[in-house]
This record gives C-alpha cells, structure tokens and sequence, in this order.
C-alpha cells in the first residue's frame, strides 16, 4: 500500500473520486434533488478562512471532545448522506 501525504484537501477528493466507482463516487459526493443544500454547504465552507496564530504554544494539543456523553479522541464524523 502507497504511503501517500495530502498537501491539500483537493488531492484526497482526486484520489477518491479515482478509486471510487463512478456510482459510488456520485452517490457520495452528490445531493438529492436540486442539490441546493449542496451549493449552500460548499458557499458555508469557501466563506470559512483560517486565521493564523503565529509562535502559539502547541506543545500540549488536545483535540479530544465528547458528543452524546462519549470521549473522543478527535471528534471528526461523517453526516448523512444523500437523502437518507
């Protein structure tokens, strides 16, 4: 198995959508309908900026946080899909 390193968002979505079934692929990345929670998810996100916090202290990060009560080492989830 390649051991690859993700500079950028954009080159994980490259590689999925490469390896994926095109169906799947669609199914994934797609929305229902008219796709309009879609359009509006990604305006959300390209508003979205990261600010720079230049000689802070990370020698102690903790990305841990709980949701419904369980620990979590680091909090990423996968939210429903489609029209599921």
């Amino acid at each position: 198995m390649e051991d690859k390193r993700y500079m950028a968002l954009h080159e994980i979505v490259q590689q999925a959508r490469e390896k994926l079934d095109a169906t799947y692929w669609d199914y994934l990345a797609g929305g229902a309908d008219t796709e309009t929670t879609l359009r509006r998810n990604r305006l959300a996100l390209d508003q979205l900026g990261i600010v720079s916090r230049v000689l802070n202290d990370v020698s102690a990060v903790d990305t841990s946080g709980s949701l419904l009560g369980q620990q979590l080492d680091m909090p990423v989830l996968l939210a429903p899909i489609g029209s599921l």
